[in-house]
């Protein structure tokens, strides 16, 4: 009941939090775990496997998971490539019974969903600027985030590269922000009250804002060690990697939460750098200069992050906020 990240998320526990949860048990144990043994192996790619059925966009994190074991290799040299091979070929037994299911009802080799998911999602991609559906009796179920610009719907977000490319990198960059950001709504909401969900988009913001500010405060702060950047470079690249992924496809709030769950470290160290800038070592004094160069930026970005929410949200013209 207490758990803020459940704020919007009831309604998909079993999915998105699912895979998030088997995505951050395999990146903390490529980062912080042992792995000599075959099972150590397998537990790597077992959860990945699982986390990619359970969420077809977790698939990014099946290269991202072998990218960070050469790493890993090249910095500790600890990793095995014979049992890395091994593991991951067996561990395929995962995806049988979804392959085995579209076989059988639709002649698809596929262990994925047997749409063409990502073909479609590419499109709508390139003409929406974020998803939406409202689950109210005797309403339309789509919330409109349209894109300013005329794109044939037959067009996808990379052929929009070439063909409009001013509109590519506005539909791109609020994919980005729309990845972040919860909006006043949430996907799947009950009801038009998007006055309630304020208070969730406030705790989201600053959640990012510690993350991000306990990110280059663990950069900056302590002596360089081979374990030290190996967390940078293996948290930079999970939440880039899967960041830049999922921004070419149409966004839902809910895309967000592997991100959320990568960074979690980062925002309490974070938290923690950001109360002792306010005191002084010596004199445990509050140092009003800092103070107020730190609420001032924050109050700044609090009011970007909500006026560009606003923004998107507004395209749906179904929402009053006066």
């Amino acid at each position: 009941m207490l758990n803020p990240y459940l704020i919007q998320a009831t309604t998909l526990l079993l999915t998105d939090i699912t895979a998030s949860c088997l995505i951050s048990s395999v990146l903390i144990k490529i980062i912080f775990g042992n792995i000599i043994k075959y099972k150590d192996y397998y537990f790597i790619f077992i959860l990945i496997y699982m986390a990619t059925m359970i969420r077809p966009s977790s698939l990014i994190f099946i290269f991202i998971v072998f990218l960070l074991l050469f790493i890993r290799q090249l910095i500790f040299h600890q990793i095995s490539y014979y049992k890395t091979i091994i593991a991951a070929i067996t561990s395929l037994f995962v995806v049988l019974p979804q392959l085995y299911n579209n076989v059988i009802q639709f002649n698809h080799w596929t262990p994925l969903v047997h749409q063409n998911l990502y073909g479609f999602q590419s499109r709508l991609a390139a003409t929406y600027l974020k998803y939406g559906t409202v689950n109210i009796p005797n309403e339309s179920a789509q919330l409109i985030y349209s894109t300013p610009f005329k794109v044939d719907p037959s067009t996808t977000i990379f052929q929009l590269i070439f063909e409009n490319p001013i509109a590519f990198l506005l539909v791109y960059f609020s994919h980005i922000f729309g990845v972040l950001d919860w909006g006043y709504i949430d996907t799947y909401i009950k009801d038009f009250y998007p006055i309630s969900r304020i208070i969730g988009t406030i705790f989201l913001y600053n959640f990012w804002i510690f993350s991000f500010f306990g990110f280059f405060s663990y950069l900056k702060n302590g002596m360089k060690s081979d374990q030290k950047n190996f967390v940078i470079i293996s948290t930079t690249i999970a939440f880039m990697g899967y960041l830049l992924f999922i921004s070419t496809t149409v966004i839902e709030s809910r895309f967000g939460y592997p991100l959320m769950f990568i960074t979690i470290p980062f925002a309490g160290y974070g938290l923690c750098q950001y109360l002792k800038l306010f005191l002084k070592n010596t004199e445990n004094r509050i140092n009003t200069r800092k103070l107020l160069k730190l609420l001032s930026l924050y109050i700044i970005i609090m009011i970007i992050g909500f006026a560009f929410s606003f923004l998107l949200d507004n395209q749906t013209g179904r929402i009053n906020w006066i």
